[in-house]
């Protein structure tokens, strides 16, 4: 206490706000070095186990805090609310269908997988989910979402696993780098999340609910669990950065350069990017879709304020209709490409006043 004190005595005789400021985060660098150290070591550690399996994806465990409280069996009260949603669902056949096919196609692109008994599974946390309809996506209008946050005993499996250390970028400051290039180029990783594979000894924790057949009159409750990372879990963002830079820093070595220049363009798993010539801006985009498929996942929707570069990519895209619209989102701003600015619309504010 006595240094403590004194410490912050001496911070607050210096006469600047600067000085006091720097004094300031000295303090608490030096009282959190302990524990800063730690995590380091911790996330270091779990970024050694990261794997790749048979199917040439990043494999991954679920990172666990040391200690945890123990998840509670959450079966009966989850099935009740189950049960509840899928009748709220059977009143809206469209949605219902629509929340069937995406399941259906993620079975079979084996993002989850059929727990065929119940004794199979080790643990007994279920994880609640529900729909976000977004009518204004171009894609995908209806996403399903699971709650990872949702409490029984006061429990959750958020409470359970570490979040990791925050490792997106300021937008500011990737706003700010967009502006730079003179050629701009944007793109996203389709379903990032969903592209990282879960190890099988963790994938009971991921464990849902769901029907045999939404036709039936009395269809028969059935157990899913993912094999891949989910969105909703605390630590999906922190594994998906994570895997980016591991997967980025395997070409350190012969192309530091673009190792640099990619890592500070994504945020999550959107790519804001640049160059300053076409030519450039095209050998940019070419490793960035060649690489990230070497790691299974696909840059799309491709963006871009230059019209030659733009042609190129159609060329080059098996799916063209996705690459431009004359309107898109760059982190969360409105952007029109072929005029190259940022839209701001304030009806909103001026109808709300």
């Amino acid at each position: 206490n006595l240094v403590c004190s004194t410490h912050v005595l001496r911070i607050f005789s210096e006469n600047t706000f600067e000085t006091l400021n720097e004094n300031v985060k000295k303090f608490w660098d030096l009282e959190s070095m302990g524990i800063q150290e730690k995590e380091k070591s911790m996330y270091q550690e779990f970024s050694d186990e990261i794997s790749i399996n048979d199917e040439g994806r990043y494999d991954v465990n679920l990172p666990f805090k040391i200690s945890h409280p123990a998840l509670p069996d959450n079966f009966e009260e989850y099935k009740n609310r189950f049960i509840s949603k899928f009748n709220r669902l059977n009143k809206n056949p469209d949605l219902l269908t629509k929340y069937e096919k995406i399941f259906k196609e993620q079975e079979k692109l084996g993002i989850i997988e059929n727990v065929n008994t119940p004794e199979e599974i080790c643990q007994t946390y279920y994880l609640p989910h529900h729909e976000v309809v977004r009518e204004d996506k171009d894609t995908t209008k209806l996403r399903i979402v699971f709650d990872a946050s949702s409490k029984t005993c006061n429990v959750s499996l958020n409470d359970c696993l570490l979040k990791g250390p925050n490792m997106t970028p300021l937008i500011f400051d990737m706003v700010l780098r967009f502006r730079l290039y003179l050629i701009a180029l944007a793109g996203d990783i389709e379903k990032a999340f969903l592209q990282i594979s879960i190890k099988e000894s963790d994938r009971d924790y991921l464990i849902f609910l769901w029907v045999d057949d939404i036709l039936k009159e009395n269809p028969k409750t059935i157990r899913n669990r993912f094999a891949r990372v989910v969105f909703g879990v605390t630590s999906s963002p922190y594994l998906l950065n994570i895997i980016i830079i591991k997967h980025n820093n395997q070409y350190v070595t012969v192309d530091p350069d673009y190792v640099q220049k990619t890592l500070l363009s994504f945020f999550v798993d959107d790519f804001t990017g640049g160059e300053f010539s076409t030519g450039s801006a095209f050998e940019l985009y070419k490793k960035l879709k060649l690489r990230f498929l070497e790691g299974q996942f696909c840059l799309r929707k491709w963006r871009t304020n230059d019209e030659n570069l733009r042609e190129k990519i159609k060329e080059n895209e098996s799916m063209p209709e996705l690459v431009t619209s004359p309107h898109s989102k760059i982190l969360g701003l409105c952007w029109d490409e072929e005029k190259d600015v940022f839209i701001f619309d304030f009806t909103n504010l001026i109808d709300s006043a």
